[in-house]
């Protein structure tokens, strides 16, 4: 199983991703997303996909997702030392920039 860090996760070519992912869960494992400000789809991934950690760029929008997600187990980082955090996953066996 391929264990995947997907930053862009909320866009595009991100959605895309994350739909032949989701076709695959044998294959596939989500350990780390990052967007840029949009908390509810990122949200959304991470209740689908259960990554062990999601970074947002944008702070208000970190702050709004950790509180949406208080009982759950993924770590919500923000700005650019979590983007990094996220693309610095240990587990990770394919980093998509997308």
């Amino acid at each position: 199983m391929k264990r995947i860090v997907i930053l862009g996760s909320t866009g595009s070519i991100g959605a895309s991703t994350l739909d032949v992912v989701s076709k695959f869960p044998d294959r596939f494992q989500v350990v780390g997303l990052a967007a840029g400000s949009n908390d509810q789809i990122l949200e959304d991934q991470i209740r689908a996909f259960q990554p062990k950690v999601v970074a947002l760029s944008c702070p208000d929008a970190a702050k709004r997702l950790r509180a949406r997600l208080n009982t759950t187990q993924v770590e919500v980082l923000d700005v650019e030392p979590g983007l990094c955090e996220v693309a610095r996953v240990p587990e990770c066996d394919l980093f998509i920039s997308a």
